[in-house]
């Protein structure tokens, strides 16, 4: 079979952080393994393009976001000159006829979907969440649960969970995005609850409150900040527990082992650190403003800290959980799917 051209359309921005990006990026690595050619189609932005700078793989940059105007026409118009295989489609904005819009210009179209909108007019979907294996989507091709839950290659090898009698190091990363400053409130939190804790803080690309991290940093004087890195994995394999909002990261956080609080910030995060939480990986709790918050939030960290036998639970039980091989299962049953629609034609 020659080699097939599989097209991603998803964006990086301020608003959407870098989430899709990098989960199309890990997908696109994997199918390029397969044997694929994929190629993006992103909104023009730095991040954006310093994330995809160094994959190797080709990029059209675009004037206009996922759904905006013009945008749907724009992206119909470049896919039929670039005549992919197929096309994957990640954006929380593109709904039922925005994909049936694309999927007349494209043989097949894919979405990633983590709202379980099960009529997607798609002919394969991958939801790698918790409970998705329990939904019943309409599309052929359903990829779903934590065997399919794509990650980076740099998760794809196991490692040993790290859990020590006493916590010596602790990672905080609030996303793309840290719209509470919680990054700076962690700081001083940690420094007051251990004062001999070193801290290895992330901030995001998007992050608007770097100088009040660098003063709580400054303060504390055993902080190592980390400013968007291109994966979080180097960070998180020294670390012996970590503070994270609830996206996508908690579940990286269980591929390396690491215990974690994890913050559910917005409401599409709440289902993630419930049915974790659920399953023993993470602390779960769930931000709303006022002082009651970090109140909870101190003895969260405080309760994990001082229980290293409650810390190796939920390394085991997150290992246990995601064994970081879902971007190739997903790869190879996408490439099965187009292997069929080829022999079909």
């Amino acid at each position: 079979m020659t080699a097939p051209i599989i097209a991603f359309r998803t964006d990086a921005t301020a608003k959407v952080a870098l989430g899709h990006l990098r989960r199309c990026i890990a997908l696109a690595t994997a199918l390029r393994g397969e044997g694929a050619k994929p190629a993006f189609f992103c909104f023009d932005d730095a991040a954006a393009r310093a994330a995809l700078a160094e994959t190797g793989f080709p990029c059209e940059w675009l004037p206009t976001e996922v759904g905006a105007a013009g945008d749907v026409e724009d992206t119909i118009a470049r896919m039929r000159r670039a005549r992919p295989a197929f096309a994957v489609v990640d954006s929380y904005v593109a709904g039922s006829s925005y994909f049936e819009a694309l999927g007349g210009a494209v043989p097949a179209l894919a979405c990633f979907d983590d709202f379980g909108h099960v009529d997607c007019p798609v002919q394969c979907v991958i939801n790698g969440l918790a409970d998705a294996n329990t939904l019943c989507y309409r599309a052929p091709v359903a990829l779903l649960g934590p065997r399919f839950l794509v990650l980076g290659p740099e998760y794809w090898a196991p490692v040993a969970a790290k859990t020590p009698d006493r916590v010596g190091t602790a990672m905080i990363t609030m996303g793309g995005i840290d719209h509470y400053d919680l990054t700076t409130r962690l700081i001083r939190l940690l420094a007051r609850i251990d004062p001999t804790i070193r801290i290895h803080a992330v901030v995001g690309p998007y992050y608007e409150n770097v100088a009040s991290i660098e003063a709580a940093a400054a303060d504390h004087g055993r902080v190592t900040l980390h400013r968007a890195p291109p994966s979080l994995q180097p960070t998180m394999v020294q670390s012996d527990f970590a503070v994270s909002a609830g996206g996508f990261t908690l579940y990286e956080l269980a591929a390396v082992g690491v215990p974690a609080v994890g913050i559910a910030l917005w409401e599409n995060q709440r289902p993630n650190v419930a049915a974790l939480g659920d399953r023993g990986i993470v602390v779960p709790l769930y931000y709303h403003d006022g002082a009651a918050f970090d109140a909870q939030l101190a003895t969260a960290i405080e309760e994990l800290m001082r229980d290293p036998a409650r810390r190796r639970e939920r390394a085991q039980a997150g290992q246990a959980f995601i064994d970081g091989q879902g971007a190739r299962r997903a790869a190879r049953a996408i490439f099965a799917a187009i292997g069929h629609m080829m022999e079909a034609t």
